[in-house]
């Protein structure tokens, strides 16, 4: 008699959902990779959750066919998470059976740029003559990296404003310079007036530029009271001639 031999398949096909891009990142548009463990049938965007708190998100493109997808979410116009995820039996492999849920993968969208917090001094409360050091200290709402050009804190020193010049500033949050006292400087309460960059770059970990505008209440002369005086002392007389 004849004897035919039959495959049983019940495995059933299994959903792995991955980052196609840098995370973290400051990208409007992501793209994710969706596979199965084999070609599966009646797989489309409309089987995928979209979830997250990045505005504007939504899907912008889906390519692919048997067991290799490609789904782009863009439209991304701020800070958050932009997160996908699959759930069982949305799809089918040859033999009916269902997919397993892909579990959920996210983006960490920063799009905010860096931001000076405050300008400080280690240096202690007082006057300073020519000659004297000052530090001069920048805080940041994150970290941050220099590249291409220096950091320039213009201060208010009187008829001259002096420059303090900072060359190097790598993945931190906080940098700090020198300034010293010039004969002629002169503040009853030392002040940045600017904070700008020669050329190049100050940018946090995923590319957004800092905002070097120096936050009111928080400038050097809110955090300190540090004056500058190069003004040598007189001696005044007040006599009267001899035989008087």
């Amino acid at each position: 008699p004849a004897q035919y031999v039959y495959e049983l398949d019940t495995e059933p096909p299994t959903c792995t959902i991955s980052r196609a891009d840098t995370d973290p990142t400051n990208a409007s548009s992501v793209n994710f990779s969706v596979d199965f463990s084999e070609t599966v049938i009646g797989f489309d965007q409309s089987d995928i959750d979209l979830t997250g708190t990045a505005p504007g998100m939504s899907f912008t493109g889906f390519t692919g066919s048997g067991a290799e997808y490609t789904v782009t979410v863009g439209g991304i116009s701020g800070s958050g998470t932009v997160t996908i995820d699959v759930d069982a039996g949305k799809c089918q492999d040859a033999a009916g059976n269902p997919n397993t849920a892909g579990v959920a993968v996210s983006y960490t969208i920063d799009q905010t740029d860096p931001t000076i917090t405050g300008i400080t001094s280690t240096t202690a409360d007082g006057s300073y003559k020519a000659g004297d050091p000052v530090n001069v200290t920048i805080n940041f709402s994150e970290n941050v990296t220099l590249s291409g050009g220096n950091l320039i804190i213009a201060l208010e020193t009187g008829t001259t404003d002096r420059e303090v010049t900072i060359a190097s500033i790598t993945d931190s949050s906080a940098t700090s310079g020198t300034y010293t006292v010039q004969a002629g400087d002169t503040s009853a309460d030392l002040s940045a007036n600017s904070v700008t960059l020669s050329a190049g770059t100050l940018q946090d970990a995923v590319g957004n530029n800092a905002n070097l505008t120096i936050p009111g209440g928080q400038n050097l002369n809110d955090n300190k009271n540090i004056q500058i005086d190069t003004t040598a002392p007189t001696i005044e007389t007040n006599g009267r001639a001899a035989g008087r």
